[in-house]
């Protein structure tokens, strides 16, 4: 489970909503094991648009920093959302990392 630092801008944060984050986010690191921790940023705005519209914004430090950021009519749909962003990342920095390796171990193989 990834240590995660949540904070929401413009609303409360209940534990309801905590415990959402917490169960979408805090998991992703079955994807990526060199994740160490994150920082997910909430916020409800209405600039722009009519009525309120829900912003999720999450970093994750990897070593690299890996972010995503999501906007939707409701909160549970940004946080959907940019969780399928960060599994896309992750994967992508988890092919590449072994595609690294794999590199290296040619490498030293015919040295």
């Amino acid at each position: 489970m990834i240590t995660l630092h949540i904070s929401a801008k413009n609303f409360d944060l209940t534990p309801a909503i905590k415990s959402l984050i917490e169960d979408k986010i805090g998991n992703l690191d079955k994807f990526y094991s060199r994740i160490i921790d994150g920082r997910v940023e909430v916020e409800k705005t209405t600039h722009h648009h009519k009525g309120d519209v829900f912003r999720a914004i999450v970093n994750l430090n990897a070593g690299d920093l890996i972010r995503a950021e999501s906007v939707a009519k409701n909160l549970d749909e940004a946080v959907v959302e940019v969780k399928k962003i960060l599994e896309m990342e992750l994967k992508k920095a988890k092919e590449k990392l072994h595609a690294k390796d794999q590199k290296e171990g040619v490498r030293a193989k015919n040295n």
